[in-house]
């Protein structure tokens, strides 16, 4: 019995002095970043050509992936043996060829 509350208490105390110690590094990170621009950003900014890498890569895949997959389901579709056949060309009859008998009255007989 007496083994469980000092258990117990060790690991009350134990888990205080780790909040205290995790809250005092993020003080102290805030101390030192405060006032540097760029300091709270994911990536660095101070290399400019290794900056325009990134963003190059960032912003050009979120725009050609959709396009690639576009093609991939495309090529997909139509490289399947049972694929639906691609549309040909097909010529339109006209309605009227300038034949003056086929006319009656403005109506195509």
């Amino acid at each position: 019995m007496l083994y469980c509350a000092m258990a117990a208490a060790l690991r009350a105390l134990s888990s205080s002095a780790r909040k205290f110690s995790c809250s005092a590094v993020k003080q102290s990170q805030i101390i030192q970043q405060e006032g540097i621009p760029g300091s709270n950003l994911p990536f660095d900014i101070h290399n400019k050509k290794k900056l325009t890498a990134v963003f190059i890569l960032y912003f050009s895949s979120g725009l050609t992936l959709p396009l690639l997959i576009l093609r991939h389901t495309l090529l997909q579709k139509y490289s399947s043996p049972n694929a639906i056949s691609k549309p040909t060309s097909t010529t339109i009859k006209p309605l009227y060829d300038g034949d003056e008998a086929e006319l009656e009255n403005g109506v195509i007989i």
